[in-house]
């Protein structure tokens, strides 16, 4: 009796482990799809980083649930943690560089229109505080289109 409960709780761990690396599966697929199909590069890494982060450390979990040696499932919660702990990172280290390079891909990106058009509206008022103050000093957006003609 006590042998057919070990391997009815093997067997049951097993499934577990394979239906969790499943969901981390699918995951992996939704964060690859979203790569292709979202337009800029802002975009595309938030899918690539979340999706991908939470789907990779699932099937690593699921597949440590599967494992019977102790060795084997520390070192896939090690890979998982280092997962969790770096992807996070490196996606966010990746979005600044894209969006302070000015990628053209970036330029795109409705969210960043947004950002910009706020810090433009929010130049505008400084400005208009500091001429009322009666200094005027100009602040240069960086775009090429502000430059001076002439």
């Amino acid at each position: 009796m006590i042998g057919s409960s070990a391997a009815l709780l093997a067997i049951t761990r097993a499934t577990a482990g394979e239906m969790i690396v499943l969901i981390g599966s699918v995951l992996i697929l939704i964060s690859a799809i979203g790569v292709i199909r979202f337009p800029d590069a802002l975009t595309r890494m938030h899918a690539l980083s979340k999706a991908s982060t939470l789907g990779v450390s699932l099937a690593l979990a699921g597949a440590a649930l599967a494992m019977t040696r102790l060795d084997d499932v520390m070192s896939l919660a090690f890979a998982a943690a280092l997962q969790a702990f770096t992807n996070p990172v490196a996606a966010t280290l990746l979005t600044r560089a894209t969006y302070y390079a000015n990628e053209p891909a970036a330029t795109r990106s409705k969210w960043l229109r947004r950002l910009r058009l706020a810090e433009d509206v929010e130049q505008t008022g400084d400005d208009e505080q500091q001429h009322h103050n009666g200094s005027d000093v100009r602040h240069d957006s960086g775009d090429p289109g502000d430059a001076p003609n002439g």
